[in-house]
């Protein structure tokens, strides 16, 4: 049974994933296209987008998926995916996570 807790911890990691794809959706617009800072966004918001659709999540089982993927991508999946775990986690989750950003000033 869920509780009114766990449906609100859930509401408030889907507007943070909600956010979080967003702003990378923006964030991507201003990159030149498959630049390092594009693809890294990408991850960003498709690490967003596993939490707001869990049945992408089950359809990539394993990591091969991920390893076929660009470099940059797989940085800024993985670093949205630790945010959103570490929110998940939390005993009162943030509603907005700060956006990673990469490593690299190449846009």
């Amino acid at each position: 049974m869920t509780t009114a807790y766990d449906q609100a911890h859930r509401l408030a990691l889907i507007e943070a994933a909600t956010t979080l794809a967003r702003e990378a959706i923006a964030a991507a617009a201003t990159c030149r296209l498959r630049s390092e800072s594009w693809y890294f966004y990408r991850g960003v918001e498709d690490a967003a987008l596993h939490v707001l659709r869990p049945e992408l999540a089950t359809v990539r089982e394993g990591t091969s998926w991920l390893d076929a993927e660009d470099r940059w991508f797989r940085d800024g999946f993985l670093e949205a995916q630790m945010l959103l775990a570490t929110a998940a986690g939390s005993p009162e989750p943030r509603m907005h996570l700060p956006m990673p950003a990469p490593k690299t000033q190449a846009s």
